[in-house]
């Protein structure tokens, strides 16, 4: 599942995520997540992780990579 399709389900705006992200211990602002939710930027592997934490495991590695079309 990509990033904008689990904010989608889940109802969330780039602000609410970073914060999510914030109580994970990876504090992120807002628009480094449209970044990623866009496609623009790759998460680095310490944000990966913790997206993949507060996600429950939704939104893993590879689709992050695959929304940059670095991987199918």
């Amino acid at each position: 599942m990509t990033l904008a399709e689990y904010l989608k389900l889940k109802s969330l705006d780039d602000a609410a995520f970073a914060n999510l992200l914030a109580g994970a211990g990876r504090p992120v602002d807002r628009a480094t997540v449209t970044k990623w939710r866009l496609g623009h930027h790759t998460p680095r592997p310490p944000f990966m992780r913790a997206i993949i934490q507060v996600t429950d495991g939704k939104v893993g590695a590879a689709d992050l990579l695959s929304e940059n079309g670095k991987a199918a």
